[in-house]
């Protein structure tokens, strides 16, 4: 096993965030939130003893003194040092992986979580995981090492979901606790290798990339640029209020449909069957730039941006909530169906579940929440199975589905005034996530519960009155350049980070890495990023310090092939996750790697991926890889001679044709292969590939013995060339058709 640990880390050594690492807040929240155990269920790696440590006062007078607190050489996947400490008075900790000194080559990678951070042990989680069972080891660790740097990371001043060690200041969490760290870990650098890192690096994904670009903006001392991922714009945030408006409205019937309307070969018409206020209400997503070929199943990304704003609006707003009731210009004063769908309930607790109890529980009743997470629990880590993980109340099972982002508040008992958000109804048990230490904890039996869903509906409408006329989104909501609502007097933003943008990185490089089939931040937010540039800093500042490169099949996190023995990710039409969408880590590892490049040596990095913006806030790519650049390899897929939808009878062959193309000077197709039905294995490989072209032309022919709907899809990888096929610069794209088989 540990020989071939070790040949696997040669292989994937890549500098991007895997699965775990990408949006790991986010991510790793979300599970552990709806289980209700929050920030103790995170690993700790700190053994409360201090150690020998360099010394270090911050120069940010809210921290204290740096300490360690393991600091241990480990030898797998390669041999590293690792270090876990933090600062004294506060909630900060920080992880360092630093290589041996051979390795080292002046430069630090510094990981910026998504969501809003809280854990400092992403790699070491993943580490140990790797050791458990032998999975792929944590590729940013071996590409870090690999382009000559060591990896830090910190939970950027809070633990878990617990806010309460920034003691109220969104600084802390947007750029100093990251700052801190980075001071401490350059220290610790030049004690251990003799010099401090020459060449420091920012990268994240999503809030991560917020925060970014927000510590570039406020210290101009330490790194030399960063690769923001799937980075939201200054109105992002906001976005996930018509997407809330739009899932609670549907319903999964409708959700189900518009998912195959919208996917290759399906009708193209997601309007079909809607009454008048869901197509309002889909419009105007459209409209503020969601991506008209993604659908609404499982729309995780606004469950949890809904639980970390609310306790914004509550602090920078707390009258919305009733102006939007009371108020005329309102739609809960002037929407007779906002009203309809108010639910305020009172109901006794009748059971707690612990993390173990949930993960055995079968529940009678089989309803998985329409707007929530569609989450099914799995086994907890030993340490967490006897925490209060959900709550089952005595309530009509009737309401069950339309409970989730309603607000749950403890009326009676020790937890008296507790106010927590529904994420997922498991059956009739309810999960709850909050932005506060406690959760279940000290609710009992007996207890009476408020269920009142009046403030999800207020943030469903919370988007017409945040109109940001400079931006195309909000082209349906101005007229005349007047806000046709009324505006509130506070401009919304995340509390995580410390929007609007200013720009102001000095000399300083930025490449992006984005998401076309993006709905976490919506594919438009880099045009609307890039048109915010060119505007307070000109065309100039974006020729010769920013990249864009766009992914297509990617969305807001990666998605990764399954390991062996695990269950493959599905959608609702039976198609594996993965013959959908793709794992975009080869981009920002390529991302990194030329950023180091134009850091060090001025080599300008490849072309921007070309898109076109238009007047409806939507993007569009070229068809052609000649025509898009960016890095991605383009995929044209054809079954006998048609593209996108193919009819046929069962045991018929169907001839496919692939054609894949890198663009100029990316590299070359070295892998293609097939997955017929849509079973997310990809094992029907195609062995004539020389890995010497940059455009290949692939077929294969294939019969269906049952009646039914597939989606073939052709994979393909482009790496630079020179690399070996399982380069850690490998980056895929897909070709799907429908297949309807009678």
């Amino acid at each position: 096993m540990c020989c071939e640990k070790a040949a696997a880390s040669d292989r994937l050594g890549t500098l991007s965030m895997n699965r775990r690492d990408l949006l790991r807040s986010v991510q790793t929240l979300a599970l552990l939130s709806l289980t209700g155990f929050g920030a103790s269920a995170f690993a700790r790696a700190g053994t409360g003893k201090r150690l020998p440590a360099p010394d270090y006062t911050p120069e940010d007078s809210f921290f204290g003194k740096a300490y360690i607190d393991v600091d241990e050489w480990r030898d797998t996947p390669v041999r590293f040092r690792y270090v876990h400490g933090g600062f004294e008075g506060t909630d900060t900790r920080f992880s360092f992986y630093l290589p041996e000194a051979q390795m080292y080559q002046g430069r630090m990678y510094q990981a910026l979580a998504g969501g809003s951070g809280g854990n400092e042990t992403a790699v070491l989680n993943a580490l140990r995981q790797y050791d458990q069972i032998g999975v792929t080891p944590p590729r940013s660790l071996i590409g870090a090492f690999q382009l000559g740097g060591f990896l830090i990371e910190s939970n950027q001043g809070h633990i878990g979901n617990d806010m309460s060690g920034t003691k109220g200041d969104v600084t802390i969490v947007a750029y100093r606790a990251t700052t801190e760290t980075a001071r401490f870990a350059r220290i610790l650098a030049a004690a251990m290798y003799g010099a401090p890192p020459k060449f420091c690096y920012l990268y994240g994904g999503s809030g991560g990339a917020v925060r970014s670009i927000n510590t570039l903006e406020r210290v101009p001392d330490i790194w030399q640029g960063a690769v923001p991922i799937v980075a939201p714009s200054d109105m992002s945030g906001i976005l996930f209020s018509p997407l809330a408006n739009v899932v609670r409205l549907l319903g999964q019937e409708q959700k189900d449909r518009i998912d195959d309307a919208v996917d290759v070969g399906g009708s193209g018409d997601p309007f079909a069957g809607l009454n008048g206020e869901q197509a309002e209400a889909l419009r105007m997503l459209y409209r503020m730039g969601f991506p008209t070929d993604v659908g609404f199943s499982d729309p995780s990304e606004m469950v949890t941006v809904w639980v970390y704003n609310q306790p914004v609006i509550n602090q920078l707003d707390p009258t919305y909530w009733s102006d939007f009731w009371t108020k005329p210009g309102y739609a809960g004063h002037d929407l007779p169906s906002a009203k309809a769908d108010r639910i305020t309930i009172r109901a006794k607790v009748r059971r707690i579940l612990t993390a173990g109890e949930l993960a055995a529980y079968k529940p009678a009743i089989t309803v998985v929440d329409e707007r929530g997470k569609g989450y099914r629990p799995g086994a907890p880590s030993p340490e967490t199975a006897d925490q209060p993980a959900a709550v089952i109340l005595d309530i009509d099972s009737g309401l069950l589905s339309k409970l989730g982002c309603s607000n749950f508040i403890v009326e009676t008992g020790a937890a008296k005034g507790r106010e927590r958000t529904i994420t997922t109804v498991y059956g009739d048990a309810l999960l709850l996530t909050g932005t506060d230490k406690e959760n279940l904890e000290g609710i009992v039996p007996g207890d009476t519960i408020l269920i009142d869903n009046g403030k999800f509906i207020a943030f469903c409408f919370y988007y017409r009155h945040h109109a940001f006329p400079e931006f195309k989104e909000y082209g349906l909501l101005v007229k005349d350049g007047v806000p046709i609502f009324p505006q509130r007097k506070v401009r919304f933003k995340s509390e995580v980070s410390m929007q609007p943008f200013t720009w102001d990185v000095g000399a300083r490089k930025l490449i992006f890495v984005s998401s076309f089939q993006d709905r976490g931040v919506f594919r438009s937010a880099i045009a609307a990023d890039i048109d915010q540039i060119r505007r307070s800093k000109g065309q100039a500042f974006l020729d010769n310090q920013v990249r864009v490169w766009i992914n297509e099949h990617a969305q807001h996190g990666g998605v990764a092939d399954a390991q062996p023995g695990s269950p493959v990710t599905r959608q609702r039409n039976g198609a594996a996750l993965n013959t959908r969408l793709i794992d975009y880590q080869g981009s920002v590892t390529r991302a990194l790697k030329a950023l180091t490049d134009w850091v060090e040596t001025g080599k300008a990095p490849l072309p921007n991926t070309n898109y076109r913006y238009d007047d409806e806030a939507q993007v569009t790519l070229p068809a052609h890889a000649a025509d898009r650049l960016g890095v991605q390899p383009v995929i044209e897929l054809r079954a006998n001679g048609v593209s996108k939808r193919v009819a046929v009878k069962a045991g018929q062959p169907v001839r496919f044709v692939a054609i894949g193309e890198a663009p100029p000077d990316t590299g070359v197709i070295t892998t293609a292969e097939w997955d017929f039905e849509s079973a997310g294995t990809f094992d029907h490989k195609d062995d004539m590939l020389t890995g010497r072209d940059a455009k290949v032309t692939i077929s294969a022919e294939h019969s269906y013995a049952r009646p039914g709907t597939y989606f073939a899809t052709a994979r393909m990888f482009s790496t630079p060339a020179g690399e070996p096929a399982d380069s850690m610069f490998r980056l895929p794209n897909l070709g799907r058709i429908r297949v309807v088989v009678t």
